[in-house]
């Protein structure tokens, strides 16, 4: 179970990565799969852990407020 929360976190990472992308086609993915995401239950804490993990580049935690 802890791997696909691992796994899960990191994709919400990758995805909010890629909301950042200059390729429009990788943004636009990114901005759909995270809409997708953002209807399942647990999407906004999953947001708050990234929000407040220290270990992760501010811009990423601050990306996740949005």
């Amino acid at each position: 179970m802890a791997a696909n929360v691992d796994r899960d976190k990191q994709w919400l990472i990758e995805c909010l990565t890629a909301t950042l992308d200059t390729n429009r086609d990788v943004r636009s993915f990114a901005e759909a799969a995270l809409h997708q995401a953002s209807l399942q239950p647990g999407f906004a804490v999953a947001l708050a852990g990234i929000t407040a993990n220290k270990e992760l580049p501010l811009g990423l935690r601050q990306i996740s407020l949005l």
